[in-house]
């Protein structure tokens, strides 16, 4: 759930400088950057990483999990577009269905720029100051991991505290820490790895239940869960 809302840099530098620091172009810029700076998730790099990762600790082929993943990027490309445009070409992107994501999320850029070209606000040096002090919040957080083994705050979790995906899954992840923390307390590492073929089973389920759901949904009426993130 590393989301990061509204953090893309066009609207960091803004905020700091005020859009007056910026040329009309610069601006007009910053706006066509959005649709990928809008919310930092789903980003495929890190997922092709792990793939290769795990690839090379079963000992599996990494040249072919590499074809795979290509292989997977030319059907999942052209099959989000067609899930995105069917619906407007349906029932119309203006639609009570569609206004949420097509017209909202759309609009969103366009209406940022129009307020920074009729109004725009003064240099907001408290936000440089918060931007100053999360960094070194999270720097001593790094420090004081590396010097104490086992130290329970980490600057990624500190990162991602404020994202709007936390407030969702905080109880779930409170959750899986308590089970955690429970094994490896009174079951120590031998526990710990007899268990966690388990819970990884469940997280696997979890996406294999999802995806079939979602399958189903798309022929059929049935309204399956959507699942955040």
């Amino acid at each position: 759930m590393h989301d990061l809302h509204f953090a893309d840099p066009g609207l960091v530098m803004t905020h700091i400088s005020g859009p007056l620091a910026f040329t009309p172009g610069t601006l007009v810029g910053f706006t066509f950057y959005f649709w990928f700076n809008r919310a930092h998730r789903s980003h495929p790099g890190p997922i092709f990483i792990e793939c290769l990762q795990g690839a090379e600790r079963t000992g599996s082929s990494q040249r072919r999990m590499l074809l795979a993943m290509g292989l997977a990027v030319l059907v999942a490309l052209p099959s989000a577009y067609w899930a995105l445009l069917q619906p407007c070409t349906d029932i119309g992107a203006a639609s009570a269905k569609n206004a949420g994501i097509i017209r909202g999320f759309g609009s969103q850029p366009w209406n940022q720029l129009a307020a920074w070209m009729r109004t725009p606000t003064r240099p907001d040096l408290a936000s440089l100051w918060a931007i100053i002090a999360g960094l070194l919040v999270a720097l001593s957080l790094f420090a004081i991991r590396v010097r104490f083994v086992g130290f329970m705050l980490h600057p990624v979790g500190y990162g991602i505290s404020s994202t709007w995906s936390m407030g969702t899954v905080w109880l779930p992840l409170f959750i899986a820490w308590l089970l955690k923390t429970l094994v490896v307390r009174y079951s120590g590492l031998k526990g710990y790895r007899r268990a966690l073929p388990f819970f990884l089973g469940l997280v696997l389920g979890d996406f294999i239940s999802g995806s079939l759901a979602n399958v189903v949904g798309v022929f059929t009426d049935f309204k399956p869960y959507h699942f955040l993130g």
